[in-house]
């Protein structure tokens, strides 16, 4: 009788999370249409950018920083994830030399990271993501190609770690994935950490935790019925001893967020 109860549940869920997928995509449409009404002002900042890099290539490089941080905020905002940073959050208002670890949950996860961190920083981007042209990603052409003065190329800890490290030498505030699979809080209980991830925390660099809550919600929330996102930025000596195991650190970087098991894979 129990069987039947847990199976009725779970296939009762399953359907409203179809219902709220289709219901997602009706209104996506709506989302669409007002930030396609946004181009000519997306175009004539292009337009700009391109002129003043005749001049000056640095500046036009701050300007496509600034460009993209504008452009993904008005996208993830129509998309219906507007986001709040908490009182305890201790994000720095400048950027400087650190890691700022956060979860790999989609291609667009790193791309809601840096437009909402209070300064420019160098993130993950999946290989093939400045070429996708579908509406749910990429409204407008001509955005990817800016990518390159942001990001370095999303990968495993182990094909990346050296690439971050020359990053943080050079000076740039770095984004990096804790977990190597995509992850829905919502759903799955198991992090699945690389052992790089214990070698780049014990870094002599300011080290820091984002947590996202309420990312998950990415294909359920629309313009309609938004979901607000609240982001939390914690310092790694807050949560963590100098002389913490590799064990400890996983279990706490866990629990931070919010994910019941923690897997170690070489």
């Amino acid at each position: 009788m129990n069987q039947r109860k847990q199976i009725k549940g779970t296939v009762e869920q399953f359907e409203h999370q179809k219902r709220m997928v289709t219901y997602a995509k009706k209104n996506a449409k709506l989302a669409h249409r007002l930030f396609f009404l946004l181009f000519p002002w997306f175009l004539l900042k292009q337009w700009f950018i391109s002129f003043i890099s005749i001049f000056s290539e640095q500046k036009a490089t701050t300007l496509k920083t600034l460009f993209l941080k504008d452009y993904f905020k008005k996208f993830f905002n129509l998309k219906g994830l507007p986001a709040y940073t908490t009182l305890q959050s201790e994000f720095p208002q400048t950027g400087r030399p650190m890691i700022i670890f956060t979860l790999r949950q989609n291609v667009m996860s790193s791309l809601y990271t840096f437009c909402n961190l209070p300064f420019p920083a160098v993130i993950p981007i999946q290989k093939n993501l400045d070429t996708m042209r579908t509406t749910s990603y990429l409204p407008f052409k001509g955005v990817g190609k800016y990518f390159k003065h942001i990001s370095y190329e999303d990968g495993t800890l182990k094909s990346t770690s050296k690439n971050i490290k020359t990053l943080i030498e050079a000076g740039y505030p770095v984004v990096v994935h804790v977990n190597e699979f995509f992850i829905d809080t919502d759903d799955m209980d198991t992090l699945y950490l690389h052992r790089s991830f214990f070698d780049l925390i014990k870094l002599d660099t300011d080290i820091r935790f984002m947590t996202v809550a309420g990312y998950s919600k990415f294909k359920y929330s629309t313009f309609v019925k938004p979901t607000l996102v609240r982001i939390d930025s914690l310092k790694k000596e807050k949560f963590l001893r100098n002389t913490a195991s590799d064990r400890e650190i996983g279990t706490a970087v866990g629990r931070l967020f919010g994910v019941n098991n923690v897997h170690v894979i070489d």
